[in-house]
């Protein structure tokens, strides 16, 4: 899939949950995290149609960004034509993944898990909605199970949008690469040049230490996919960012 990089403003102070966008102005794309124990008030990420965009970051605060009416109708082709979540229903990729585990002999049940729920607003004006437990460890487990792995990759999407959010937009995620890249290559001179699309996970700890990761899907020359190559940049206060690789085929080596 074309990994179209969306270059977010970002504002500088988190806001709470209680400011929420103009009541003319609707989504266009929402993920929701849901879990039995306790049900969201709010999606994990929104996009809406005048561009706004908004990310939960913990404890009630939000992030605010915002993008083109083209990177936002991009982002929704992404999402129903390249992921094909517009012909997925919940109930087939249930099915898809039980068949999976019949013949696999393991088990979809994944105790205390969320589900993904991934709704995208279609030419329509209508909600087309997916929904799915456990995406990433089942897209794990049950490779050959291909609706489970359209929405994993829609997942894997809406987590970069919110990733380049946290680190402070475009400018700052492309500057993280860059970084990341020449520290590895001292060691894996043949590590591929990491990129704001690449951009995975970002957590943030009170004591002010910054947890960043790039994930980038690699193969070994042909059609077989091998393990993904994984770097994590660590920044703590007073401190040298250090960088860690993983998987890779060996690249880290």
């Amino acid at each position: 899939m074309t990994r179209n990089v969306l270059t977010l403003l970002l504002l500088l102070n988190a806001v709470p949950a209680a400011a929420e966008p103009p009541a003319q102005v609707v989504p266009v794309v929402e993920m929701w995290f849901v879990s039995a124990e306790m049900p969201p008030a709010q999606p994990e990420l929104a996009v809406y149609s005048n561009g706004a965009v908004r990310v939960h970051v913990g404890s009630g605060q939000y992030l605010d960004g915002v993008l083109s009416q083209q990177q936002v109708q991009d982002l929704q082709r992404e999402l129903l034509v390249d992921c094909q979540l517009q012909v997925l229903s919940s109930p087939a990729i249930s099915a898809e993944i039980q068949e999976a585990s019949d013949v696999t002999g393991l088990t979809w049940m994944i105790p205390r898990a969320d589900d993904t729920v991934i709704r995208v607003r279609q030419a329509d004006g209508r909600f087309h909605e997916v929904r799915c437990h456990a995406v990433g460890l089942l897209a794990s487990r049950f490779p050959s199970a291909q609706g489970l792995q359209n929405v994993h990759r829609a997942q894997q999407r809406l987590q970069n949008v919110r990733a380049v959010l946290q680190v402070g937009g475009n400018e700052a995620a492309e500057g993280l690469a860059q970084y990341a890249t020449r520290s590895v290559r001292q060691q894996s001179p043949g590590l591929p040049d990491l990129t704001p699309g690449d951009l995975a996970m970002v957590r943030s700890f009170p004591d002010g230490t910054r947890y960043i990761q790039f994930c980038r899907p690699m193969s070994d020359g042909t059609a077989i996919e091998v393990s993904p190559l994984i770097v994590s940049v660590t920044e703590a206060p007073g401190e040298p960012p250090r960088v860690s690789v993983f998987g890779g085929a060996g690249l880290q080596r």
